[in-house]
C-alpha cells in the first residue's frame, strides 16, 4: 500500500512537471504576458476636479459619469432665475438712460451761444461778463456730459458683472474629456465626496464633477541612474499595451524627474495619442478611444 502511494505521488509530479514546461499550456486568444513585462500603466494626461464659485442649488445635470464630452459642453446648472432678472432691469435702465442725450443736447446749445457771443464780443458789441458766462455755461456743459457718461458706463459695467456672475452658474467642460466618479481620483477617496442630485444646494469652492483628459495618454517609468544622460526631453518612444501585437505606439519623453531615489532609479515620462476607436469596430459604450487609464504597459526608448 505504501509503495502504491509513493508511485501516484511520484507520477503527479511527473505529469504536473510535463504540463508546466514551455509549449505544453493550454493556448488562449493571445499571449498572456506576466505583470513584470508591463511593469507600469496608463495614465490621464490631465484629471481635473470641477468646482463652483458661487452659492446655489443645482437646477441640471448634463452629464454623468463615463459620459464623453467636448471641451465647452455644459456639464451642470445653478439656478440663476434671480441673476438674470437683475441683468434684464440693469438693460432696462441703460435702454431709458436720457440723460447723457440731455447734457448733449444742452453742450450743443452752449456751444452755439459760444460761438455767437464770441463773434459779438471780437465786434465789441458784447460785454466781458457776456464772454465770460458763455464760456463758463459751456464749462458746466461739458462736465454734465462727462457725469452723465460715467453713470452710464457704471450701469453697462455693473450690467458686465452680472453676466459674468452668470457665467459661474453654468460648470462647462475644460477639454475633451470623460466624466468620472470622484472615487477615480486617489486624492478624493477619502474625501467622502458623493454624487450631487438636482435639487441639492452647493456652496463657493465645492467640488461638484471630475473630467479626465484622455486624448493624450501618459505612462511612468522608472530607469537605473546609469542611463540618466541617454534620455532627452522631446525623445521617441515607443509604448507597448498589454494585450496588443506590432511595434507598439509611438511616444515622446516630457519629463524626466530631478530625483534620484534610494533604489538608485529615476522618473521618465513618456506622452502619446490615444488613437480613436475605429467607427467600423462596434462599441458597448460611447468611449470614443482605444485605451483606457489603468491598462498595463511599457516603455521602450528609441536610441
Amino acid at each position: 500500500m505504501e509503495y502504491r502511494k509513493k508511485f501516484v505521488y511520484g507520477l503527479a509530479l511527473i505529469v504536473g512537471a510535463i504540463l508546466s514546461a514551455p509549449g505544453m499550456a493550454q493556448e488562449t486568444g493571445h499571449p498572456l504576458a506576466s505583470r513584470s513585462e508591463y511593469p507600469t500603466y496608463l495614465r490621464a494626461q490631465n484629471v481635473d476636479v470641477l468646482g463652483v464659485s458661487v452659492n446655489g442649488i443645482i437646477s441640471e445635470i448634463f452629464h454623468e459619469a463615463q459620459d464623453f464630452v467636448q471641451e465647452g459642453d455644459l456639464l451642470m446648472q445653478l439656478d440663476a432665475e434671480q441673476v438674470k432678472l437683475e441683468i434684464q432691469k440693469q438693460q432696462a435702465n441703460i435702454d431709458m438712460f436720457v440723460d447723457l442725450d440731455k447734457a448733449k443736447t444742452v453742450a450743443e446749445y452752449a456751444q452755439d451761444n459760444l460761438e455767437i457771443v464770441t463773434k459779438l464780443y471780437e465786434k465789441g458789441v458784447s460785454s466781458d461778463k457776456e464772454f465770460k458766462e458763455a464760456h463758463q455755461r459751456k464749462d458746466l456743459a461739458d462736465l454734465d456730459v462727462k457725469a452723465a457718461e460715467l453713470q452710464l458706463k457704471l450701469l453697462e459695467l455693473n450690467k458686465l458683472q452680472n453676466e459674468d456672475l452668470l457665467k459661474r452658474y453654468s460648470i462647462r467642460a475644460p477639454m475633451n474629456g470623460v466624466i468620472v466618479p470622484f472615487s477615480s481620483v486617489p486624492s478624493l477617496k477619502d474625501a467622502n465626496l458623493k454624487k450631487l442630485e438636482v435639487g441639492e444646494p452647493v456652496s463657493n469652492g465645492q467640488r461638484v464633477m471630475v473630467i479626465m483628459k484622455v486624448d493624450t495618454l501618459r505612462v511612468s517609468d522608472s530607469l537605473p541612474v546609469d542611463q540618466l544622460g541617454t534620455v532627452k526631453i522631446g525623445q521617441e518612444a515607443r509604448v507597448h499595451v498589454q494585450g496588443d501585437q506590432g511595434a507598439g505606439r509611438p511616444a515622446r519623453v516630457v519629463f524626466i524627474g530631478p530625483t534620484i531615489y534610494e533604489t538608485g532609479h529615476f522618473d521618465v515620462e513618456v506622452e502619446f495619442t490615444n488613437p480613436a476607436v475605429d467607427e467600423t469596430n462596434e462599441q458597448k459604450d460611447l468611449y470614443p478611444y482605444l485605451y483606457r487609464s489603468g491598462m498595463r504597459a511599457r516603455v521602450e526608448f528609441l536610441r
